[in-house]
């Protein structure tokens, strides 16, 4: 589970098999805010629950299984990745986590987005993609139990900041990013990896969708339950105009 604070409140975000009444009392009464992924029953009152779509990269039987089922071509982009000879990859912010957490925000911001809070990326799995020893893209994760989920896919691509950056190092770099946290989930004992959210019926997703699609995923029924209590509510402008995200 990963847990964070903003303005002194509390909040959590977890994974689970299910999600019983007592768990959701207990989560309440710990943190301000929950966002939780159910992949089996969630009866979860005071939440409010949406059923969703997820796709799931299955590890149990190793990395190189799951990347057998890539699509041809995604297949063929991660290989591509390690022929840039500017472009590497690496875990984690490095050892200097403000440069890289403007870094992160830059990339949001580049979209219109607003970031996460510095402590929820800092208590984040992250996988980076480096052009000239610099970030330019990476992918955040956490954990509960057996399962990983991606928090926020980012990059500098709308930024166009180096003309050597095109379409191609990007997609090449986010696909072996990915490739990267399954054989972390694989080597730590994770059996599944959340790609996050899918909507198949959404024009306006179809490009994320096709993304997450090409890396061999397994569509799933989800219940996302997210709880809220007043002292959240009350300070939910307050976090906004102080320039974060948190949903």
């Amino acid at each position: 589970m990963l847990t964070a604070s903003i303005l002194g409140l509390r909040y959590c975000r977890l994974l689970t098999s299910q999600l019983t009444p007592e768990k959701g009392k207990q989560l309440a009464a710990d943190f301000d805010y929950i966002f939780a992924v159910c992949h089996g029953n969630c009866e979860a009152p005071n939440f409010d629950i949406v059923q969703k779509n997820a796709c799931l990269i299955d590890l149990s039987n190793g990395a190189e299984i799951a990347f057998s089922k890539f699509h041809a071509t995604s297949r063929n982009e991660v290989r591509r990745s390690d022929k840039f000879e500017n472009l590497s990859f690496q875990m984690g912010t490095g050892n200097d986590f403000d440069a890289y957490f403007n870094f992160y925000k830059a990339c949001e911001n580049a979209r219109g987005w607003f970031p996460v809070p510095e402590e929820e990326l800092r208590n984040s799995l992250i996988f980076t993609a480096l052009f000239d020893g610099q970030p330019v893209s990476g992918i955040s994760v956490y954990t509960n139990e057996t399962r990983l989920r991606i928090g926020r896919i980012f990059s500098l691509k709308k930024t166009r900041q180096d003309a050597r950056l095109n379409n191609l190092v990007y997609g090449c770099a986010a696909k072996r990013l990915v490739l990267e946290c399954c054989q972390y989930g694989a080597e730590n004992g994770f059996q599944t990896l959340d790609l996050g959210g899918i909507d198949l019926q959404d024009p306006a997703k179809a490009g994320i969708t096709q993304f997450k699609l090409s890396l061999g995923g397994q569509v799933a029924p989800v219940t996302i339950a997210r709880f809220a209590n007043a002292r959240f509510r009350d300070s939910a402008s307050q976090i906004r105009e102080s320039g974060y995200d948190i949903t």
